[in-house]
């Protein structure tokens, strides 16, 4: 990534700023909550998909000339490459932060990178073990890095994800909603920790537990609900009680329904990203 093209000069030096964001039900989301000027980001067989508030795309466009822009995804590289997101985002984390594109096409494979025995065949014999065993609706394989598995209700959800986080502890295992995800070790959105070093300034916004990864390395982050607010502050102060130096967050947190009601949750990233950029300069 290039960084900043113009922003805060402090000693001579440019200052650089990326905005790391999830997407689904975070930037853009489904045909169910639509509204009559958002604009159609993703068309699934002949069938408008999903969707962005026309304010946040064409702020992100406004803003890509102060900033860079990197969406951090548990989608497939398949699944991202039928967005149609503002040209000015041209990298992207996806299979929750495992593959790195550049203009949609993969410049860089965790997968490959760490060289782990037979990852599918561990996924495999876990999808074997847990899909009759706990009553899952769903279950699904993601580029041999992570496996997701859905459930009629969030309780059902809940004990399954009691139950596997002790079984699967060399790994890693979250809840989301109804699907409990297991993830390879390197499949992590905290991987955006590999460009820490180019950027002055780390905004990142998220509306899941996946999304802690990714927003524990940002200096400002912006989630929906104190829930996850809450959440994110537990993952820190466990990261400081054992001596972790991964963690970046040191500003407050933006949170949507605390801080304000009457925007979607796209408009209320993408404002408070501009606000902490003209904060910087």
């Amino acid at each position: 990534l290039q960084g900043l093209r113009v922003d805060q000069i402090n000693g001579g030096r440019i200052m650089k700023i990326l905005f790391a964001t999830d997407l689904d039900n975070t930037l853009i989301y489904s045909h169910k909550k639509v509204y009559s000027d958002d604009i159609c980001v993703e068309r699934y067989k002949n069938e408008e998909f999903s969707f962005m508030p026309k304010t946040t795309y064409h702020r992100l466009y406004a803003m890509s000339n102060q900033i860079d822009i990197m969406p951090v995804t548990t989608r497939s590289k398949e699944q991202y490459q039928r967005l149609h997101l503002p040209p000015c985002i041209e990298y992207a984390l996806v299979a929750n932060g495992s593959i790195r594109l550049h203009k949609k096409q993969v410049i860089r494979n965790e997968l490959i990178a760490n060289i782990p025995e037979n990852p599918l065949g561990t996924l495999m014999g876990i999808l074997e073990k847990e899909k009759n065993q706990r009553n899952a609706l769903s279950a699904r394989i993601e580029n041999a890095s992570f496996i997701y598995f859905t459930y009629e209700t969030e309780q059902i959800a809940q004990q399954a994800y009691i139950e596997m986080s002790i079984l699967y502890e060399d790994m890693i295992v979250v809840r989301s909603g109804r699907k409990v995800y297991i993830l390879m070790p390197w499949a992590t959105k905290g991987n955006i920790s590999d460009m820490r070093e180019d950027y002055d300034c780390i905004i990142a916004a998220g509306d899941s537990p996946l999304d802690i990864p990714l927003l524990q390395q940002a200096d400002y982050a912006i989630v929906p609900t104190l829930e996850l607010a809450d959440a994110l502050k537990n993952a820190i102060r466990q990261d400081m009680w054992h001596g972790h130096r991964a963690t970046r967050l040191k500003k407050p947190l933006y949170v949507h329904e605390v801080d304000n009601h009457k925007e979607t949750f796209p408009e209320f990233i993408t404002d408070s990203v501009h606000n902490i950029v003209h904060e910087k300069l």
